[in-house]
């Protein structure tokens, strides 16, 4: 396959989607196959093409441990070997309803909670998403998987509710391992803090940020505060183009069903195989 800037996006936007289908309850340590991508997207209904192209030029063979809470988080752990690691949090996508639900429910935790930073006083961050990583410790299982292992590179992702969560693991994770590489990237992503946290990580010399909007999505656009700020270069999506400095406002962002990852995963394939 030709190198393109999007090959991994396209990756992580594929393990984003099979971590909605995967059953909660399958087995730690299970193994994934590309024909168990396969089963996923055909049911999930994306087109063919689509499919056949990440078939034919992505492995997915490796390993899955699953992490979960009370809290319905769920946080897939997928290594091929023991060079990186693919960190990706279950969002908002097919029990639309529910999980909207329990986004809403989320969100009523609106204020923003200081994080203790020796280059910054003032990052404060998502109440609600912070208690979720640690509840039950999650974020620390995966800070303790990630020194067991000795990875040289992360790649965070995540879609919605999911994009907020993996920010803040990814700055999380950035202050125990400074030196590490770490790709995020987030689709769809909820507003995870104030600008001290986001200007934080896009300053990171380590941590490399993909941020997707697709067409008219409205969920980047929460929570409505002024308190919380978005990613300062987001991609929009759109006929399969990558369209930079763009305006998000209400007028421009409206959109429910442009927000399912779908959308996302098929614009990023366009991104990779140059299809339009």
């Amino acid at each position: 396959m030709e190198e393109n800037k999007y090959n991994e996006v396209l990756k992580c936007a594929v393990l984003c989607k099979y971590v909605y289908y995967a059953d909660k309850q399958i087995n730690f340590n299970s193994d994934l196959t590309i024909e168990k991508i396969k089963e996923c997207l055909i049911n999930e209904q994306i087109p063919l093409e689509t499919i056949n192209y990440i078939k034919n030029n992505y492995n997915f063979a490796g390993t899955i441990n699953y992490l979960t809470n009370s809290d319905d988080l769920e946080c897939m752990l997928y290594e091929e070997d023991k060079t990186k690691l693919y960190i990706i949090f279950n969002g908002t996508e097919n029990k639309f309803a529910l999980d909207t639900i329990y986004d809403i429910k989320t969100f009523m935790h609106f204020k923003l909670k200081s994080i203790k930073n020796i280059l910054s006083k003032n990052i404060k961050v998502h109440s609600g998403y912070y208690n979720i990583l640690y509840k039950e410790n999650i974020i620390k299982k995966i800070c303790k998987h990630i020194e067991k292992n000795n990875y040289k590179s992360l790649c965070l992702g995540g879609h919605s509710a999911a994009g907020g969560l993996c920010s803040l693991a990814t700055f999380i994770i950035n202050n125990k391992f400074p030196r590490l590489p770490i790709e995020l990237n987030v689709f769809a992503s909820v507003k995870p803090g104030n600008k001290d946290f986001i200007n934080f990580l896009e300053k990171s010399s380590n941590i490399k940020i993909n941020s997707f909007v697709y067409s008219h999505d409205i969920v980047p656009l929460l929570p409505p505060l002024k308190s919380y700020s978005y990613f300062s270069n987001p991609i929009k999506l759109e006929n399969g183009e990558a369209i930079e400095n763009f305006s998000m406002n209400i007028f421009n962002n409206y959109s429910i069903p442009n927000h399912f990852m779908n959308n996302y995963l098929i614009e990023i394939y366009k991104l990779v195989s140059n299809k339009k």
